[in-house]
């Protein structure tokens, strides 16, 4: 069902974020006007189950949600603001109880934005997320309200029971005894990252172990020489009733096939390969072993259904009032012949330069054009950490094309961007990022990429191109 909608006709930033009530407990969401007030169907009449193609064309979906103990659970209560285009508020609404929100986009609505709900504790960070130019209708997908800096899973999810139908797994003892004659000062990597030196020095006295899931379809381990020049591969499946896994060298017998990258390239200080298969439980490709170049420089055909290759180069330059960071990171399918043929966007600080010099008007409202960078790009995540400069702190992200103007944005209660100076930031920065294949318009490619699910395999995930830049007043960064 669509959520209700309350218009705002006539009223000031601070009522226009006054909180509606919701009560309602399935998927519709209710909401309240300016004042308050409950809305009545009369006044927030539902569609119809006909709806026209138009009035599909113009919805807003997304599901707001946040990590847990036991994966991701529904953010209700979310408020959400329909801005025009000079980033008024029009409209408000609310998130149900299973964070599932779906609305028809009001008239004159160019912008949205989502904003969790005050915490108590004030010193707790506050999220906003903003995404521009929706109209024409979008699917924003999961939206994540992260949990504080102090949440981890590793610290506050130890005594957290996993329920039976989630992802069990079993730790096994690891003996690597009979590799180190066949196999003298090798590496092997296991378990995703985990590796160690086949070499008595390294192994006496020492216990390892590997751990095997319900996700997972096998064990896999790779052997590689020090110089790089050879590397193997062994996969199989645990056996019943054993607590441990012997190494033997009969296990490995998939040959690895030597990564050539593109001729001329000069991929620089960080450069990797992951291996996928897919979870045993969920369908979905993951990751099962990821290595550096400089150590392990093969994919294994034989043993994983995808390889991609990862390769991020930095760099920084300061100019009179901010220092700035850049990086440029690609992700690219690798060919079972051990090819492939994208590559890095160079570092360049012009278009940077461009920006802090001209555009940059220390205000939340400016201009910006990175259009000429690379055209994989399909949009950009604006970063604003206001985390000293307002009653409580707030960690503003916003969305749009790579090419765009930020109006002023009104947030009512939440946040008043008049109220604080801009230059007093700790930093600001910008991600543009892009998937190649995918649809060249915005909401076409936001829509696509929140509908369809990852696939190494599929060419529109491949490649994947991301530029960052960080922007650190220059007092800040010293």
């Amino acid at each position: 069902m669509l959520a209700s909608v309350v218009a705002i006709t006539g009223c000031g930033p601070s009522s226009e974020t006054e909180n509606p009530t919701n009560n309602s407990s399935n998927s519709d969401s209710s909401s309240t006007t300016p004042n308050g007030t409950g809305t009545s169907s009369d006044n927030n009449p539902q569609p119809s189950e006909d709806n026209t193609e138009a009035s599909e064309k113009s919805r807003v979906k997304l599901v707001t949600q946040r990590e847990s103990c036991s994966g991701y659970e529904p953010v209700p209560n979310v408020e959400v603001l329909f801005h025009d285009e000079q980033g008024k508020v029009i409209a408000i609404s609310k998130t149900p109880e299973n964070g599932e929100f779906q609305a028809e986009i009001p008239d004159d609505a160019l912008h949205i934005s989502l904003i969790e709900p005050a915490s108590e504790d004030l010193e707790e960070k506050r999220y906003i997320h903003t995404y521009q130019n929706i109209q024409g209708g979008v699917n924003l997908g999961k939206i994540s309200f992260t949990k504080p800096d102090w949440f981890s899973k590793a610290n506050n999810c130890i005594d957290t029971p996993v329920p039976e139908s989630q992802n069990s797994c079993q730790s096994y003892k690891l003996d690597v005894s009979e590799l180190l004659s066949t196999y003298p000062n090798h590496k092997l990597q296991y378990e995703r990252t985990k590796d160690l030196t086949l070499s008595a020095e390294y192994v006496n006295g020492r216990n390892f172990n590997v751990s095997f899931c319900e996700s997972d379809k096998s064990f896999n381990f790779i052997v590689s020489s020090q110089d790089g020049t050879q590397s193997i591969g062994a996969q199989f499946l645990p056996v019943a009733g054993q607590e441990s896994v012997k190494l033997l060298p009969e296990h490995f017998t998939h040959q690895g096939v030597k990564v050539a990258p593109p001729s001329g390239s000069s991929f620089a200080q960080n450069n990797g390969i992951s291996a996928y298969q897919k979870n045993n439980l969920t369908g979905e490709y993951h990751t099962v072993l990821a290595f550096k170049t400089d150590e392990i420089n093969f994919i294994f055909p034989t043993m994983f259904e995808s390889h991609h290759y990862r390769t991020q180069m930095t760099d920084a330059i300061n100019l009179d009032t901010y220092s700035i960071s850049m990086f440029s990171y690609l992700r690219s399918k690798i060919e079972n012949s051990g090819h492939f043929d994208s590559m890095p966007t160079d570092i360049n600080f012009d278009t940077a330069k461009q920006f802090v010099l001209g555009d940059l008007n220390n205000s939340f409202s400016f201009s910006f054009d990175f259009s000429l960078l690379d055209e994989r790009i399909k949009t950009s995540t604006w970063s604003f950490e206001l985390f000293r400069m307002y009653k409580q702190p707030v960690y503003w992200q916003v969305n749009g094309g790579i090419k765009g103007h930020l109006p002023k944005f009104q947030f009512g209660d939440a946040l008043d961007l008049e109220q604080i100076e801009f230059e007093k930031q700790t930093k600001f920065s910008v991600r543009l990022n892009g998937y190649a294949h995918m649809p060249e318009q915005l909401n076409e490619y936001r829509t696509y990429k929140a509908e369809t699910n990852f696939n190494p395999n599929e060419k529109e995930f491949s490649p994947y191109i991301e530029l960052g830049f960080d922007f650190l007043p220059i007092q800040d960064s010293e």
